[in-house]
């Protein structure tokens, strides 16, 4: 993988060369650096590339998500909103309508699923349970996306809602049975009795005609 990366920037570099100007090479070679953790060139890069093309919400939003990453929530919420106010002058435009609403709550956002689960785990990392559970629910209906079950359900655990927790995993396994090797993953090693009982609780979910049997590994740190 590492090389094919290695051909990629090459390639892209080599298109650089000829278009300095050029948005979508920059922003391939964000993405790439993303991945191999150089989060702090790809934010370089996306910025680079909102430059380039302002109006460009996947532009907008992977700066935001490059800004979650370095832990600034706040900044990337504003990023996230300043995206979504976008879509909405785009979609009034297209219509011929007004510009759109102001993008200050879930409710009135675009049916982007990206920017309502990005935007509900800034709000979650950033302590904002209630929030969080509202943003992620909205893109949770957009797309039942694996990492927005697991966020949601972490969101009600970390205010208390265990049996609201326990509902959206169950929830979660019944749309794919592979999200329950994740949420025990993500769960492994936690030693508190109520996240140990929502982890036991899905040994009793039935998937696929069978009980499932992935093991939950103990450790004394929490994950």
């Amino acid at each position: 993988m590492s090389h094919e990366w290695d051909a990629c920037l090459a390639a892209i570099e080599q298109q650089l060369q000829r278009s300095p100007s050029c948005e979508y090479p920059l922003y391939v070679k964000a993405l790439i650096f993303r991945q191999r953790g150089r989060i702090h060139e790809s934010l370089a890069l996306f910025q680079t590339a909102t430059c380039l093309n302002p109006r460009s919400t996947n532009n907008l939003t992977q700066v935001g998500h490059s800004l979650a990453l370095l832990g600034k929530h706040k900044q990337a919420l504003t990023v996230y909103a300043e995206a979504a106010k976008t879509v909405q002058e785009q979609a009034a435009a297209a219509k011929g309508g007004g510009k759109g609403g102001s993008g200050s709550s879930s409710g009135s956002w675009p049916e982007d699923w990206a920017l309502l689960h990005h935007s509900g785990a800034s709000h979650l990392a950033l302590g904002r349970h209630d929030e969080a559970v509202s943003w992620l629910t909205r893109a949770l209906k957009v797309l039942p996306h694996e990492a927005t079950y697991v966020l949601l359900g972490k969101a009600h655990e970390q205010r208390g809602a265990f049996a609201q927790a326990q509902l959206i995993y169950q929830a979660a396994v019944r749309d794919d049975a592979n999200t329950l090797e994740c949420i025990l993953r993500k769960e492994r090693g936690m030693t508190h009795l109520k996240h140990v009982t929502l982890c036991i609780i899905f040994f009793g979910v039935c998937v696929g005609g069978r009980f499932a049997t992935i093991p939950i590994a103990a450790s004394s740190t929490p994950a």
